[in-house]
């Protein structure tokens, strides 16, 4: 298995070629001009009420915590507006509170079906204070939705586990070892530069809807020894701020 993954990471520009591939900063994650805000249709309030109705850690946003609540107000609309100006099918996000205790200090985005689903966990919105890092979170999340990220991190995903696979039978390993290694390094391949491009489109989302996202990423502005492990699926901190602050720059 190590001869396999020595020989997977030594041909991981041939994989990248296969995949789609993105800068820090490509120019089409610049936002549209100035998208203007609709009403909601609801339809991402219903989805909340019938995904929380379903767990009994979620609530739905507006059940939960003010300051989530307060910002959600400023930044759902702009968001929403972003993603029908990019002709994206679904754009009513549902969006939930996680309020296990135990949750990890996370945020994230995934769908039910069709529908994109924003959580951020009560854990971190009791440590997160500031409105502006509340509201670049949020903007980032939906960021990821806006670009299409869940779908082209699956496709990265089956790449990787067909050139696995491949190369495992080449140099006489098991296949299905091949496809497994191959699939986990194809989820990663690209999955930095995914972070990248939802924290440059989540700034102006943030930005649009009246904070301020230098203010915002300072979230990241952790102490940390500045390494990254070779498989990390974000980015270092100093590189997602610099990044912001050089899209905030330009708007």
């Amino acid at each position: 298995m190590r001869r396999f993954m020595f020989a997977i990471v030594v041909a991981m520009p041939f994989l990248a070629g296969c995949v789609e591939t993105s800068g820090t900063a490509p120019a089409s994650t610049k936002p549209t001009t100035q998208p203007t805000p609709v009403a909601s249709s609801g339809t991402g309030d219903r989805a909340a009420e019938r995904i929380a109705a379903s767990n009994a850690n979620l609530i739905t946003a507006r059940r939960g915590s003010s300051s989530y609540r307060s910002v959600l107000a400023r930044v759902e609309p702009i968001a929403e507006a972003e993603c029908r100006a990019r002709g994206v099918a679904q754009c009513d996000f549902a969006f939930l509170e996680d309020i296990n205790p135990k949750a990890p200090v996370n945020a994230f985005q995934t769908r039910d079906g069709n529908q994109p689903v924003v959580i951020l966990t009560r854990t971190l919105l009791n440590e997160v204070k500031d409105p502006h890092q509340i509201a670049f979170i949020i903007s980032h999340e939906t960021s990821h939705h806006i670009r299409n990220h869940l779908p082209r991190q699956q496709r990265n995903v089956q790449v990787g586990a067909l050139f696995g696979a491949i190369l495992a039978s080449q140099i006489g390993v098991n296949v299905n070892d091949g496809a497994r290694a191959g699939g986990f390094l194809g989820s990663r391949s690209y999955s930095q530069n995914f972070e990248l491009e939802a924290d440059s489109l989540g700034a102006a989302i943030a930005h649009r809807s009246g904070y301020d996202p230098v203010r915002g990423i300072q979230f990241f502005a952790r102490e940390s020894s500045g390494r990254q492990p070779i498989f990390a699926t974000h980015p270092p901190d100093a590189k997602r701020i610099e990044n912001v602050q050089r899209v905030a720059a330009g708007l």
